[in-house]
C-alpha cells in the first residue's frame, strides 16, 4: 500500500511538471505600457520615449514586483525574498509610448498570483527601472506643471509590475543611480539626480516681464510675441547703427573741410608777412581767419597797404635832380625840407622808423 501511495504521489509530481511545461509553451503574454512621454509623472518629471535605451536590458529582461531584487547575499536567508516574476519581450516604441509583452514565471507561485491579479484586471500597470544618462531644464521638453527637469536620455535597468502607478498612462519611475542602487524621490524636495526646475521657471517669468518691458520702451503691444520684439529690436539697432556710422562720417568730413580752411588760412597770411605786414602779426591774423573765416581775413589783407622797404622805396630825387638812397634820418635831411614834408606825409611809417631810430623817440605830427 505504502508503495501504491508513493507512486500516485510520484505521477502527481510528474503530471505537475508536464502541465507546467506545455503551459510554458503556451503560456500568455500581457502587453503593458513602460512609459509615456505624454504626460508627467507623480513625482513631477518626463521620461522621453525616444531616449530610452533598450540595448543593456534585452540581453536579461527581467520583470519584478515593485522593483524589488533579491538581497539575500547581504546577510538574509532569503525566505523573504522575491525573485523575477517574468520577462520581457517585444520590446518596442509606439508613438510617445514604450510597450512590452510580459510573461510571467509558471513555476514560481508568486508569480502566478500577479497574473492572476491581472488576468482579473486587478493590476494593470508598470514601472521602469531607469539609469539617468542625460537630463535637461530645457523649456522644449518641459509640459504644463513639470516640476523637476525631463529625463531626455536613460537606460533600461528593469521593468516591474505595480499595483498604484505614478503616471496617468499607467507608469510609475524608478530611477537607480551610479551604483545600480534605487534612489527615492519625493513630490517636492529636491532630487540629487533630477533637479527642480522652479528656478527656471522663475527665470522664464522674469524673462516674460522683461520682454513685456522693452515692448513697451519700444511702442510696442506689450503682449507682443518675443520675436516681433526681437525683430523690432534688431530694426532699431540696425538704423542706430547706420545713424551713428553717417555721424563719424559725417565728422571726418567736417575735421577734412576745418583743416582744409585752416590750411587756406595759414597760406594766405604766410603769403603776405612783409609784403602787408610784419611777421609779429601773423598769429593775430591766422587767430583772426579761424574766428571769422577765410573771406573775412582776405577782406581784411586786401586793405592793407603793401609793406615799403627801406632798400626798395627810399631812392629819393634830390634838389639837384639826383637820385638819393635814404637809409637814415640824416640821409632825409639832406634832401630839404621839403622832401622831408612829402616823405613824412607819403611814408608816414618809415618817417617814424628813421626818426626814432635817430631822436631816440616818436615824432609829434602836430603841426
Amino acid at each position: 500500500m505504502p508503495e501504491r501511495v508513493a507512486n500516485l504521489f510520484g505521477l502527481r509530481i510528474l503530471a505537475e511538471h508536464l502541465w507546467r511545461k506545455l503551459s510554458t509553451k503556451t503560456m500568455a503574454k500581457h502587453t503593458f505600457v513602460i512609459s509615456d512621454e505624454s504626460v508627467l509623472n507623480a513625482h513631477g518629471f518626463r521620461v522621453m520615449t525616444e531616449g530610452i535605451n533598450l540595448g543593456n536590458y534585452t540581453k536579461n529582461p527581467i520583470v519584478l514586483w515593485w522593483h524589488k531584487r533579491p538581497n539575500a547575499w547581504e546577510g538574509r536567508n532569503g525566505e523573504d525574498e522575491v525573485l523575477p516574476i517574468g520577462r520581457a519581450s517585444n520590446l518596442r516604441k509606439e508613438g510617445t509610448q514604450l510597450l512590452a509583452d510580459i510573461e510571467f514565471d509558471q513555476d514560481d507561485d508568486f508569480a502566478r498570483k500577479i497574473e492572476k491579479k491581472v488576468d482579473n484586471d486587478f493590476i494593470r500597470m508598470c514601472s521602469p527601472g531607469l539609469d539617468p544618462v542625460t537630463i535637461s531644464e530645457d523649456e522644449a521638453y518641459l509640459l504644463p506643471g513639470q516640476k523637476y527637469a525631463t529625463l531626455v536620455e536613460c537606460d533600461l535597468v528593469e521593468i516591474s509590475i505595480a499595483d498604484i502607478g505614478s503616471n496617468p498612462n499607467a507608469l510609475k519611475v524608478q530611477l537607480y543611480n551610479s551604483n545600480k542602487e534605487l534612489v527615492t524621490l519625493s513630490r517636492d524636495d529636491d532630487s540629487p539626480i533630477i533637479p527642480l526646475v522652479y528656478k527656471s521657471q522663475n527665470s522664464n517669468n522674469k524673462s516674460m516681464e522683461f520682454i513685456k518691458r522693452v515692448a513697451t520702451t519700444l511702442a510696442l503691444n506689450p503682449d507682443a510675441s518675443e520675436k516681433s520684439v526681437l525683430d523690432t529690436l534688431s530694426e532699431r539697432l540696425e538704423l542706430a547703427n547706420r545713424a551713428d556710422s553717417l555721424k563719424t562720417e559725417n565728422d571726418t568730413l567736417k575735421e577734412q573741410v576745418r583743416l582744409s580752411a585752416e590750411r587756406q588760412i595759414i597760406n594766405l597770411v604766410e603769403a603776405n608777412v612783409d609784403k602787408k605786414f610784419t611777421a609779429d602779426k601773423r598769429e593775430q591774423l591766422i587767430k583772426l581767419g579761424k574766428d571769422s573765416g577765410f573771406d573775412t581775413l582776405k577782406d581784411v589783407i586786401d586793405m592793407m597797404p603793401e609793406q615799403q622797404k627801406p632798400g626798395d622805396r627810399m631812392n629819393l630825387t634830390n634838389n639837384n635832380g639826383g637820385q638819393t638812397k635814404v637809409e637814415t634820418f640824416e640821409d632825409l635831411l639832406k634832401l630839404g625840407r621839403e622832401k622831408v614834408e612829402e616823405f613824412r606825409n607819403e611814408k608816414r611809417d618809415e618817417y617814424v622808423k628813421l626818426f626814432k631810430a635817430h631822436y631816440g623817440v616818436d615824432p609829434d605830427f602836430r603841426d
